[in-house]
């Protein structure tokens, strides 16, 4: 569990893609990428010993612990290129349904809410076509949502984009929303997108060297230039930005942000410093035990020892036990809009509010949900994943 809130758009990545379960043994470098906190690291290793037969096979090749791999198990499978999967999420709220399945060199990805509606088809190399909220990814994120972790260009759907029509015909796209018109050129080793809204033109290109990546945004009244990379363990990425945004759903700002992670015997050491989302995270983590210090919104304090978690930070306290697929958290508060990311297999995001908050949940397969009291409100949430092969 990650109790406190990770950078945003591990969340949006977490929401998108990890209940579209990927086949480990073909999927594309891009695809693990999506996935939230996998390393670029930890994903070389995935790609170089493939391919696997298991679970325990991809854990014997590749030497990693369990533990490091997080959440990686309930989204990937071994074998079979003819596959379907079906998360489906039902809450107090309404409801959610997302499906990806894969035919023959064809994949589709569906995405169903009260609110939301998004569909991608594609033949690998050849054609693809997408409805609904979707955006149009670049490594440093001057064309659309980008984290740390993240480098690859591509279609990516979020929950909060603008809707949106598009087709694509081999690495060719083109694209129409409220954000404008975006068309262009996406590979594994670079880009080039061009955009126009209203009388405003501009264009963003991305090359990728190695284990860099460098981008450019220009435009009549506006200039951007950005390079990330990573080595062994971290990385890093720059980007500065001068001038009018000219592509609405990109992150056309200046910001940097730095990670790194080293492990000694049993013990791994993670930092990480973000200025655009004004975050510094610094982890002690060993097993199932971690200690972490770390400043998002306000200064927080969070320490879990096998089955016992609790966590301070400025204007809250929470206390939780975890026992196997079983957890339940109290938590106090004493200051509103603070923010926490409670259950990754539902997303279940929340903001403090003065009082108290009561949570419980249960992770068993396939299959899971939560309950939760706030003051004066309660509600509840249930998920599942199914397959078929």
């Amino acid at each position: 569990m990650f109790p406190f809130i990770p950078d945003t758009f591990q969340i949006e990545s977490f929401q998108t893609y990890n209940y579209q379960s990927i086949n480990i043994n073909s999927c594309f470098r891009y695809e693990l990428a999506s996935l939230p906190f996998l390393t670029p690291e930890q994903i070389d290793t995935i790609m170089k010993y493939r391919p696997y037969k298991d679970w325990k096979d991809l854990l014997r090749k590749t030497g990693f612990k369990e533990y490091e791999l997080e959440y990686l198990r309930r989204f990937i499978y071994f074998g079979g290129e003819k596959f379907s999967s079906f998360f489906v999420k039902v809450y107090n709220g309404g409801f959610a349904l997302s499906s990806k399945g894969t035919n023959e060199g064809y994949s589709y990805n569906l995405y169903i809410s009260p609110y939301d509606t998004s569909f991608f088809i594609k033949k690998e190399g050849f054609i693809s076509a997408f409805v609904g909220n979707s955006k149009i990814i670049t490594p440093l994120g001057f064309g659309g949502s980008s984290g740390f972790y993240t480098d690859y260009g591509d279609v990516g759907y979020v929950y909060y984009a603008k809707p949106s029509l598009g087709i694509g015909l081999g690495k060719m796209i083109f694209k129409l929303s409220e954000s404008g018109i975006i068309g262009g050129y996406i590979s594994g080793l670079g880009g080039l997108l061009i955009t126009r809204k209203d009388s405003l033109v501009g264009g963003i290109s991305f090359l990728k060297f190695g284990r860099f990546y460098f981008e450019t945004a220009l435009s009549k009244s506006s200039f951007g230039f950005g390079i990330k990379g990573y080595s062994k363990g971290g990385g890093f990425s720059i980007r500065y930005f001068n001038g009018e945004s000219f592509w609405d759903e990109g992150s056309q700002r200046s910001s940097y942000s730095l990670w790194y992670r080293y492990g000694f015997r049993e013990l791994d050491f993670r930092i990480f410093i973000s200025s655009y989302t004004k975050r510094f995270s610094l982890w002690m983590y060993k097993r199932d035990s971690y200690i972490r210090v770390e400043y998002f919104q306000v200064p927080r304090f969070i320490m879990k020892a096998n089955y016992i978690e609790g966590g301070l930070c400025q204007g809250c306290t929470y206390i939780g036990l975890r026992y196997k697929g079983i957890w339940m958290r109290f938590y106090s508060f004493d200051r509103d809009g603070i923010k926490f990311y409670e259950d990754a297999y539902s997303s279940k995001i929340f903001t403090s509010k003065r009082g108290f908050r009561l949570s419980a949940g249960l992770n068993y397969k396939n299959f899971g949900g939560l309950i939760y009291k706030e003051n004066e409100d309660e509600g509840w949430i249930l998920w599942g994943i199914i397959y078929v092969r």
